[in-house]
């Protein structure tokens, strides 16, 4: 396996708690320059929502193995929160993985829905922390790197006020076709 010294060397931590010392379009754009094609391809693979194509390197295995089965486990907490755990669609096809099944527990009840956002993106950024490279130069580290990179986007993609600003649009947008429909007698 490759070995990226100068490349991981020269990339600044990235820490949950603090902001994105870079975008991730960036980070590829380096590592394009940096890696091989084939190990920049599976770099590429690495993201929250799959692309398509034969994925052969294990963190990237492992974190779309972490990402669906953790994804599940949300679903069949918020279908228990609202009444249907015992609806067969809610069920989870991956193995019971308790304590996955006990983070989201601890989730679902979360009633602010950024907060219950960014508890979720810190198990996933825990996730990344914690799982073993065989070096902080491989691929695979590069790997996690720019996962984590795409945590940091998706976290501050998040502002209070527009959250704010778009619920009461919504509320303000159903209130109107109430009121409209109740003028017509419907």
């Amino acid at each position: 396996m490759a070995e990226y010294i100068y490349f991981a060397a020269s990339l600044p931590s990235v820490w949950m708690d603090k902001p994105s010392p870079m975008k991730y379009e960036e980070f590829l754009a380096k590592a394009k320059e940096q890696l091989s094609e084939k190990d920049y391809s599976e770099l590429e693979k690495a993201s929250f929502s799959h692309r398509e194509g034969k994925v052969t390197n294990r963190i990237v295995k492992d974190w779309d193995s972490f990402n669906f089965t953790f994804s599940e486990m949300l679903v069949t907490q918020r279908a228990i929160k609202n009444g249907k755990g015992d609806d067969p669609r809610y069920q989870p096809l991956s193995p019971r993985d308790e304590n996955l099944e006990k983070k989201a527990k601890e989730i679902v009840p979360i009633s602010n829905p950024l907060d219950a956002e960014k508890a979720i993106l810190g198990e996933y950024f825990q996730f990344l922390s914690s799982h073993p490279v065989s070096s902080p130069f491989s691929l695979d580290a590069l790997i996690i790197y720019g996962l984590k990179l795409q945590i940091k986007e998706r976290v501050a993609a998040f502002s209070e006020e527009k959250g704010r600003e778009e619920f009461d649009r919504l509320y303000r947008d159903i209130q109107n076709v109430i009121t409209s429909r109740s003028d017509y007698g419907l």
